[in-house]
């Protein structure tokens, strides 16, 4: 549980300050031992309850290496059933993964070296479904909206905030527009409702509910480098470890590009 362990990558302690997160990640092909520890373990651990131990990857007298690639593409997927009901087509969805290692002596049984890498590109389909204006609305023309009163698809009425009769004492009453047609639109809120994409799919029901589709690319990218440098000093050893991730993510807007 979070707060109640302890991550520690080569003997430190990389535990994240805000859910226990792991703040260092290292590359996969750089681990050589992922070790869970619960329970009576020994005093050098001695922070939580429970500890995750992961040692990296060191070089040996013999040069050795590794390349991999894995490759994930919507070809091998399923649609999902909502996609399905309402006639989407299957989101794209594309996953490259690819890397290697390599290590070996710098002075035999005395200094060593190993370096890993690994790249990610990721890109996935993210669906949006919006309400949005219908065509008469944006001009002011409320007359083919319904409502849902209790159940029941109600026509919309509205009422000029402008225009207001005294029915009784302490009493008053907004004017109704007819058919809920706006004669004259406010030019700002007009102006406000031109920046809603047009509808471009058949509503889920009389109420125009999700008559907005639109379906935005979400792209990642990270490159991450690690490395190690081990020496042996008579009885002693020493060893560096360091590495450089970088990454990139692009969401898409939900209303569209430039929007």
């Amino acid at each position: 549980q979070a707060f109640t362990n302890d991550i520690q990558l080569d003997g430190l302690s990389v535990q994240g300050s805000a859910w226990n997160e792991a703040a260092v990640l290292p590359n996969p092909e750089g681990v050589e031992e992922v070790r869970t520890l619960i329970n009576n373990f020994s005093a050098e651990y001695g922070r939580a309850q429970g500890v995750i131990s992961v040692r990296t990857k060191g070089g040996t007298n013999e040069y050795h290496g590794s390349l991999f690639y894995r490759s994930r593409n919507e070809a091998f997927n399923a649609n999902s059933f909502a996609n399905r009901m309402r006639g989407i087509s299957r989101a794209p969805f594309k996953v490259h993964s690819y890397g290697g290692s390599v290590g070996g002596p710098i002075r035999k049984d005395k200094a060593f070296f190993f370096v890993s890498y690994e790249g990610l590109n990721h890109k996935a389909s993210e669906d949006f479904f919006r309400t949005v204006p219908t065509e008469r609305e944006r001009r002011g023309d409320f007359s083919q909206t319904l409502v849902n009163v209790s159940g029941v698809p109600t026509r919309l009425r509205l009422f000029d905030p402008f225009s207001v009769i005294q029915t009784a004492s302490n009493v008053f009453q907004r004017t109704e527009f007819p058919n809920g047609v706006i004669p004259n639109p406010n030019p700002f809120m007009a102006k406000l409702f031109s920046n809603y994409p047009l509808p471009n799919r058949q509503p889920d029901d009389v109420f125009n509910t999700n008559n907005y589709f639109f379906r935005g690319q979400r792209k990642f990218s990270r490159n991450s480098i690690n490395s190690r440098f081990d020496y042996k000093l008579s009885r002693h050893s020493i060893y560096l470890s360091g590495g450089v991730t970088e990454g990139d993510i692009t969401s898409p807007n939900g209303w569209g590009p430039d929007n």
